[in-house]
């Protein structure tokens, strides 16, 4: 889940996009949020003032929280 991939200690310097190898289309398909973040990640939500507590919960139930609802209009 997204919570556990925010602990995830991410890089010093990290890519400033998401490194994919192309070769390997059938791994992207099988990618999930989770394998994006971090807790560099963190960061980037604390810049825009965009509250994180939508994501302990399940993506589908997202849109039934407010935090993710007002976040949507800041990005």
């Amino acid at each position: 889940m997204i919570v556990a991939a925010l602990h995830d200690e991410g890089q010093d310097n990290p890519q400033p996009r998401a490194q994919v190898d192309l070769a390997a289309k059938e791994a992207i398909a099988t990618k999930t949020i989770a394998d994006f973040a971090n807790s560099s990640s963190c960061r980037t939500f604390a810049a825009f003032h965009v509250s994180m507590d939508f994501l302990a919960k399940v993506p589908s139930e997202w849109e039934n929280y407010a935090s993710f609802q007002s976040s949507q209009h800041v990005i």
